[in-house]
């Protein structure tokens, strides 16, 4: 696993960008969903400069492709994200309005209509990078860091938050956009005004335009691809998606990925702790998706149809843990439930930490794996 953080970073905010002169950076505005304090904006071309109009402050990502720093917008003091690529590290190009761009401008367009995505906001073509402003969560944090803290996730709020994963997903294919790279550390939680924990997809650099044809490109993350592409180096979009969706939701509700080298994902044999409470209908979705056989797994909507998503059995824990056998067992069953050996509720352990500056870490391509007891 690759997660680098920097101290503050002051030369951005000090300096023309990257040290071009100002008056070589093209603009270009997106128009932005309207929530709290954004707001539309035509679709124009500007030789303004990036930096009278942001404001760059620590580094809090970087990996192959590039490096995203936290900032703020000048004109309204907006939270915003500030990715910088290299051009010689963009992975693929696409075209708007006759110009190359990065891909991942292009299928952030695309997706712009998509609650659960992150915004787009402005992007800038600088000599040798592209920079991308995004907006920012303020008080959130990736969900691998959100697992590792809670050591597992209750199976009701796994359901809550996997419900929504594959529904921004479904809605993503809709638009034509496949993410590539699902997985915990492109997933941003935080909460919404009602104190219900939502998520925001982040890091389309990895991701394509949809097809229906075979793939044989892949730049995400290696312990989250499917046997398929192990074997023959080729998969198919959905079946893909829907692997990496069963290594997620098995994260969630055991704590750690199921498969850390290559011969374990070939096999795909899963094994779940007898120890953990967990429903059956929960393991039979975790392994309906990490079927060998492409064909033989579920389609989004039958996910989102499967018994396990419409139950209403929040309460599965509780129930299992009355049904330990012994204090080992218990202690074990509670770990990530908030809860106490007595029952009480810790409230350290399921509030989301309010000093939580991670965004996109970009560690695309790593084998991001928690340490774990064996089975």
């Amino acid at each position: 696993m690759f997660r680098v953080l920097s101290q503050m970073n002051n030369y951005l905010s000090a300096n023309p960008v990257m040290g071009i002169p100002q008056e070589k950076v093209k603009q270009v505005t997106m128009p932005v969903r309207e929530h709290n304090h954004y707001n539309h904006h035509q679709h124009h071309h500007s030789q303004q400069a990036f930096n009278l109009q942001y404001r760059c402050g620590h580094k809090i990502g970087e990996g192959g492709f590039g490096r995203v720093y936290a900032g703020v917008r000048v004109r309204d003091n907006l939270p915003v994200a500030i990715k910088q690529i290299g051009k010689s590290k963009v992975p693929a190009w696409g075209t708007i309005g006759g110009e190359r761009v990065p891909l991942e401008i292009c299928l952030l367009r695309k997706v712009s209509h998509v609650p659960g995505v992150i915004s787009l906001i402005d992007w800038f073509e600088l000599p040798d990078c592209f920079i991308i402003v995004m907006e920012r969560l303020e008080n959130a944090k990736d969900l691998f860091d959100y697992i590792t803290e809670r050591k597992l996730v209750p199976e009701g709020e796994a359901r809550h938050l996997f419900r929504q994963v594959v529904d921004i997903v479904r809605q993503c294919h809709a638009a034509g956009v496949i993410h590539r790279d699902i997985k915990d550390e492109n997933l941003l939680i935080t909460t919404d005004r009602n104190g219900r924990k939502i998520l925001k997809l982040i890091d389309f650099g990895s991701g394509a335009f949809l097809k229906d044809n075979i793939y044989t490109d892949f730049d995400g993350t290696r312990v989250y691809s499917p046997p398929e592409w192990i074997r023959h180096s080729q998969y198919q979009a959905v079946p893909a998606t829907v692997w990496s969706l069963g290594v997620l939701l098995y994260d969630l509700v055991c704590g750690d990925i199921p498969f850390a080298q290559d011969d374990q994902i070939v096999q795909a044999r899963v094994k779940f702790n007898p120890r953990l409470p967990l429903s059956e209908e929960c393991q039979n979705l975790i392994r309906w998706c990490l079927r060998i056989r492409p064909n033989d797994r579920p389609s989004l909507e039958q996910i989102l149809q499967h018994p396990w998503l419409n139950s209403n059995r929040d309460s599965v824990l509780c129930m299992d843990i009355v049904n330990c056998i012994n204090t080992d067992c218990i202690t074990d069953c509670m770990v990530g439930t908030g809860l106490s050996p007595m029952g009480l509720i810790t409230n350290s352990d399921i509030l989301i930490d309010s000093d939580a500056s991670s965004l996109d870490k970009h560690s695309t391509g790593s084998d991001a794996s928690r340490e774990s007891d064996e089975f």
